[in-house]
């Protein structure tokens, strides 16, 4: 089963998220727009609940339904 892991980021549909902080129930995201170019912007952090499905975890944003599974290439760690 692939699950959200803290300090990864996921894309999906050109915008980047990077997941904060995980618990049992909720998850909080940061939404990443430009990813490493100079006019890079961090949303603020949200908090939203997730659900298991059969193979992968997932979450709603309000008008993008975000899953664990890989998009887009491989999810990469921050490093800071």
């Amino acid at each position: 089963m692939k699950e959200f892991k803290k300090g990864y980021i996921y894309s999906y549909k050109g915008i980047d998220y990077l997941i904060l902080n995980k618990t049992k129930c909720f998850i909080t995201y940061q939404e990443i727009f430009h990813l490493g170019r100079f006019n890079e912007k961090f949303h603020e952090p949200k908090r939203v609940k997730f659900t298991t499905l059969s193979d992968m975890e997932t979450f709603y944003t309000g008008t993008i339904e975000v899953n664990s599974l890989i998009v887009n290439g491989q999810a990469v760690i921050l490093e800071r």
